[in-house]
């Protein structure tokens, strides 16, 4: 009986790592852009976020710039946590620990995609817009909930995570098994 190849494996896991800790300081910089705008130009950047938000541009109240800014870093942190949880499932690949990274594949799929990212992503835009419609008159100011393409994507996203996560335990199993036999 032969011994399966796992070298390209360990590459693209190796890989895919890289990208993802790529994709964490794009995440980090991003953050640490946003705060500084903040404090560089707090209007300027309470009149872009709103503007984001799909209203006219006004002239925000500082704290309107300082809670939109905390909904958008709680955003890049929830999607911080999420790549790296998926960082944690290919570093585990790369050691050849398919159990671990089966465990942090389903936490990555039951838990954050679906829950944490879904959800939040929808009250994050419900306060987003409470927050940039405070400076309308009473009657004028709003809060929408917002169920299009992102949520969407993300659902379809998690239901490709939990699958993935599943086929990481079963091949977790199957790399058992075919050690045992070997």
């Amino acid at each position: 009986m032969s011994s399966v190849e796992t070298r390209p494996f360990l590459r693209s896991a190796r890989m895919l790592g890289w990208i993802l800790f790529a994709a964490l300081c794009v995440l980090g910089a991003s953050a640490a852009g946003l705060i500084a705008m903040l404090i560089l130009d707090t209007e300027g950047t309470g009149r872009f976020l709103i503007i984001a938000a799909g209203y006219e541009q006004v002239i925000p109240r500082p704290w309107q710039s300082g809670a939109l800014t905390g909904i958008v870093l709680s955003q890049i942190a929830v999607w911080a946590l999420v790549v790296t949880c998926a960082r944690m499932i290919f570093t585990a690949l790369t050691e050849a620990d398919v159990h671990r990274a089966g465990r942090a594949a389903t936490l990555t799929a039951r838990w954050l995609w679906l829950w944490l990212m879904l959800v939040w992503g929808i009250l994050a835009f419900a306060l987003a817009t409470a927050v940039a419609s405070w400076h309308f008159p009473p009657g004028e100011r709003s809060i929408a909930i917002n169920v299009g393409t992102p949520q969407i994507s993300t659902a379809f996203a998690a239901l490709l995570a939990t699958f993935i996560s599943r086929a990481f335990v079963l091949g977790a199993e199957l790399w058992q098994d075919h050690q045992e036999v070997i």
